[in-house]
């Protein structure tokens, strides 16, 4: 069985996964589909990116998660568009319909990752059974969770934000150097960045312990497709 994290880069999807045994992979797969065909067998793969789209209410899983880290990392929590924005042609008719559904116009830096979201949103439609192993996960709040719940204290693209992340990782995953060193020397940066390396590991170190895995919200909470709403994270 596969235990994955996964995390989107500008060649696609980086995805870190172990087996029970904690033997590795690291690779960069170009759509999600591939990930799927690649691991015959998935315990359970914790992505970041959303599950499950808003309609005319914002997701409370994205409201608990921003108290969650607090004032200090809240901003890492996206807010997520409405599936008539994510799905809209262009970045003004997304934030004319983002508008009209949700009340807010969309982010530029969120505009740029809606064709990742639509693509897991497109995958799951056609293979429904995916979410029974697919999790939504967020990189910001499982390094919380893996630090005693406290935020971290630097923004992730800053060096000592790099190193703050490093050290959460090296103290529960004893594979952490090598597999930064064999990413780092695998793929260019125009492939990968480190911190896409590091999401992707705490990700893959959450799901490593699965079952010991907690959601928010706690009220299920589910958009119009039926897609439960929720982001998972590390409990101790």
């Amino acid at each position: 069985m596969h235990f994955i994290g996964i995390d989107g880069c500008k060649a696609g999807w980086f995805c870190i996964s172990f087996d029970e045994n904690q033997n590795w992979e690291a690779n960069i797969f170009s759509c999600i589909s591939e990930i799927f065909n690649y691991y015959k067998e998935i315990k359970v793969a914790l992505i970041d990116m959303p599950i499950g789209l808003p309609h005319k209410t914002k997701r409370s899983c994205d409201i608990e998660a921003r108290k969650l880290l607090t004032r200090r990392r809240s901003s890492s929590v996206f807010p997520i568009p409405s599936r008539n924005a994510i799905y809209a042609k262009t970045y003004l008719a997304s934030c004319q319909k983002n508008v009209v559904d949700l009340g807010v116009k969309v982010s530029k830096q969120t505009w740029n990752i809606c064709n990742k979201i639509k693509e897991v949103d497109q995958y799951i439609s056609k293979n429904i059974d995916a979410v029974k192993v697919l999790k939504e996960a967020h990189p910001e709040l499982n390094f919380t969770a893996w630090n005693n719940q406290k935020p971290m204290l630097c923004n992730k693209k800053l060096k000592e934000g790099e190193i703050e992340r490093l050290m959460i990782l090296q103290k529960n995953l004893n594979a952490t150097n090598e597999i930064v060193k064999y990413s780092m020397e695998e793929y260019k940066r125009s492939q990968l960045t480190k911190d896409d390396i590091l999401d992707a590991m705490i990700l893959a170190l959450t799901a490593l312990h699965y079952p010991n895995i907690a959601s928010i919200p706690e009220n299920e909470e589910y958009d119009v497709k039926g897609l439960k709403m929720e982001i998972v994270f590390y409990r101790k």
